[in-house]
């Protein structure tokens, strides 16, 4: 799921012209990143810009309550050591919503987005943006409180706010490419530190609400890492989705309980699985409890279920 400046929500402003490809110390530099070949007059880009932003929380318990409201901002300018990017796509995570109606007061009105994707086109001049000069195509994370990614436009620092990314993938691809990607990492490297501190070696993890782009993630790294995955799912047409990427071991919760914990269950013994990582909450982490060995852990990362 994402935001691009195609949405009916967050219209793209185009504009003319074309760009000056090398950056320069002391001249903000511009790409038309709308036009397939770049020509030699400057881009003007426009004076301002769409974003969203949560301008109440309502009464606090859900993304339903929440008022999101169209702002219309100044386009924001690069400083030396910054780019500008026009902004081609954004995710949608728990960790955004989650902050929407949770947060207090003094946060609102709240800019959306921690990530996204696009386009550099301008530069604030300095050395570092040498890294990713105008036309490179980038993933970016917002680390203010002051932008978000679900705006037409964000300023970024050259070094740690944007990562080229790959000229052979479609930049709509790579909107997720920092929080899930980065969690699935950190899952493996915590199952198999865990391990190592206890003297073992499992090399199976159980994973809850695992049809998520996480959990596919997850399935695509796991080979790589020499780790299998028991994923734990809902539905059925969840399971054949895990099955086109490869996945082996999955366990559809819909039925019985006694059923499907016992099926769970026999899969943790023939892998050998010591830690599960619940995204789902509420009864699925007992069920968990339940399944999983002496000396077992579950992670608790989630709380869908919503207690």
């Amino acid at each position: 799921n994402g935001i691009s400046n195609n949405s009916a929500l967050i219209s793209s402003q185009k504009t003319d012209g074309a760009c000056f490809p090398i950056p320069n110390d002391h001249t903000t530099t511009y790409l038309d990143c709308n036009m397939a070949e770049s020509t030699s007059s400057t881009a003007e880009l426009p004076k301002e810009m769409k974003r969203l932003v949560v301008t109440s929380p309502g009464n606090g318990t859900s993304v339903a309550d929440c008022t999101v409201e169209i702002q219309t901002v100044q386009t924001p300018t690069p400083k030396s050591g910054e780019v500008l990017v026009k902004v081609t796509a954004a995710p949608i995570n728990p960790s955004d919503y989650g902050s929407w109606f949770r947060s207090k007061p003094t946060s609102y009105p709240m800019v959306m987005g921690k990530e996204g994707c696009g386009v550099v086109v301008a530069t604030g001049g300095g050395l570092s943006t040498y890294r990713c000069p105008v036309g490179t195509k980038v993933g970016f994370v917002c680390n203010d409180s002051k932008q978000g990614s679900y705006a037409e436009y964000v300023t970024m620092n050259a070094i740690t706010g944007v990562f080229p990314m790959p000229e052979d993938v479609a930049i709509e691809d790579c909107a997720s490419f920092f929080i899930n990607p980065y969690t699935a990492v950190g899952i493996i490297d915590t199952a198999q530190q865990a391990e190592a501190a206890g003297g073992g070696s499992s090399k199976a993890i159980v994973h809850t609400a695992a049809a998520s782009q996480l959990g596919q993630m997850l399935n695509k790294l796991a080979p790589s890492k020499g780790m299998e995955i028991i994923n734990v799912v809902r539905r059925q047409e969840q399971k054949e989705l895990l099955e086109k990427l490869g996945a082996k071991h999955i366990v559809v919760t819909l039925g019985e309980e006694e059923t499907w914990k016992a099926e769970l269950k026999a899969k943790v013994e023939e892998l050998g699985a010591t830690c599960a990582f619940d995204a789902v909450s509420g009864d699925m982490t007992g069920h968990l409890m339940d399944c999983m060995p002496s000396k077992g852990i579950v992670y608790l990362y989630g709380g869908l279920a919503g207690r």
